[in-house]
């Protein structure tokens, strides 16, 4: 009927369901000490569940980002870009966790996170990748959480000095084929609605929306 995930101090994330399970949802949060501060979720479900807590609580929904969802299942060919694709090492590790940071801040969904875990991580299991021009790195993206079907790709991120150059293309379309090529069916990632050169680049590479996400933030009345 539905799913729903809440690691707190995160906000709780939401599968597509119907009424009445969303209902019991709600009745059930309802009897936590833990405050809400938000919810993550299709757009369609999180909406409703957001106007029902208002309801119930008083708390005012204030949309913080809205998001598309996006699969891939082939790469198309692209003009090619100077460069060379690597898998991040241990000692890419101390600039990585400074762009992990940029990457966050300027993501703008403000929730804790521990960047020199998170990439220590990510370079350990292989799962960091980077391309580099000139000798130096121009862009990053990583995947997480690998399912029998698909893998979502995150992390991407251009410093803005190297941006507009094909650079985050080159990074995004060579991981996407890497992970295509190792069998996984489909590759899919959260991209920014607002974001028009973003999504632009994610169509040219092969990437096509299947769902629309919101997140939203819940505050006090008045505040």
């Amino acid at each position: 009927m539905g799913a729903a995930l809440w690691t707190p101090p995160f906000k709780p994330v939401l599968s597509r369901m119907e009424s009445q399970a969303l209902d019991d949802l709600l009745d059930d949060m309802m009897r936590f000490d833990i405050p809400l501060n938000g919810i993550n979720g299709p757009e369609e479900t999180a909406g409703s569940f957001a106007s029902a807590w208002k309801k119930r609580t008083g708390m005012e929904p204030r949309v913080v980002m809205r998001m598309i969802i996006q699969s891939l299942e082939h790469v198309n060919d692209l003009p090619s870009v100077e460069g060379i694709f690597r898998m991040a090492l241990p000692p890419d590790i101390p600039w990585l966790i400074d762009w992990a940071t940029e990457f966050n801040e300027a993501s703008g969904l403000g929730e804790p996170v521990d960047n020199r875990r998170i990439v220590t991580d990510y370079v350990t299991d292989k799962r960091l990748f980077y391309w580099e021009n000139g000798g130096r790195p121009v862009s990053i993206a990583g995947f997480v959480g690998p399912t029998p079907g698909g893998v979502r790709l995150n992390l991407v991120f251009t410093p803005p000095v190297d941006r507009n150059r094909g650079f985050a293309r080159a990074c995004v379309s060579s991981l996407s084929r890497y992970l295509l090529n190792k069998g996984t069916r489909a590759c899919f990632l959260f991209s920014d609605r607002a974001n028009p050169i973003s999504n632009r680049v994610y169509a040219r590479i092969g990437y096509h929306p299947v769902s629309d996400w919101i997140q939203y933030d819940f505050e006090p009345p008045g505040d």
